[in-house]
């Protein structure tokens, strides 16, 4: 890779920051990504809200008459949800939701011991976004109460201009790049000290055994036999 050249071109409408080596680059993005770094005529995506909400979840207890050669009855479990908060942009948006450091999937688990657990998900249901908890206490092992602090970030595609500048604007507000693509407003995902993106497989079912992964990028295993594995990550921040 060459060096790195910005490029602001009024008279083409377009801001850009590509490798030098590739000045195809700066007239035909779509064919030459791989060498680009940020171009004004493609999509990208930007903050439009952060909603934080600690959930207390209330604890679990097991059944002391369950067995599990039957004549007892069955383990509790049971589902719960919970309202973060609204969304006013529309369904068509991406949110990432964190806990303890980490951006989860769905069915994240929050507790495991022995075969007792708790998983959440968080889901958008019409303009609310909510945690669903699911939880089973198997055998002897209750479930604890949880204090839980769920950040959620909410983005939406950049697609049209959200500013005048085709090139770069600065003012007193900020600094504006390529119709607002990049504004510094508006939040936008990138490396640095902040929490863990994951990048690659973050769970893993095998033999019946479950792992996710840590906010130290390695697998936690919960139960079974799942081997413990390393998983590839960035941290980022908004």
């Amino acid at each position: 890779m060459g060096k790195k050249k910005f490029v602001v071109d009024a008279k083409k409408g377009i801001a850009a920051i590509y490798d030098s080596s590739r000045p195809q680059a700066e007239d035909s993005p779509e064919s030459n990504l791989p060498y680009l770094y940020f171009h004004s005529k493609l999509k990208y995506m930007a903050m439009r809200k952060k909603i934080i909400k600690t959930i207390n979840f209330p604890s679990k207890t097991v059944n002391s008459s369950y067995s599990i050669f039957g004549g007892g009855k069955p383990p509790p479990f049971g589902e719960s949800e919970y309202s973060l908060g609204t969304n006013s942009f529309g369904s068509d948006v991406f949110f990432l939701p964190v806990v303890g450091g980490i951006a989860i999937s769905g069915g994240y688990p929050l507790y495991a011991n022995s075969q007792s657990m708790r998983a959440i998900s968080v889901v958008l249901d019409g303009s609310t976004l909510k945690c669903m908890e699911k939880w089973r206490a198997y055998g002897t092992v209750s479930i604890p109460a949880q204090s839980v602090t769920i950040k959620t970030y909410i983005f939406s595609s950049i697609e049209f201009p959200y500013s005048n500048t085709k090139g770069l604007l600065i003012d007193e507000n900020g600094i504006s790049i390529g119709n607002g693509k990049i504004d510094t407003r508006h939040g936008h995902l990138r490396k640095g000290a902040g929490f863990l993106l994951p990048t690659s497989r973050t769970m893993k079912v095998s033999n019946g055994g479950y792992s996710a992964l840590s906010t130290s990028g390695v697998s936690k295993k919960y139960w079974g036999s799942t081997a413990v594995v390393s998983a590839i990550g960035n941290q980022v921040k908004i």
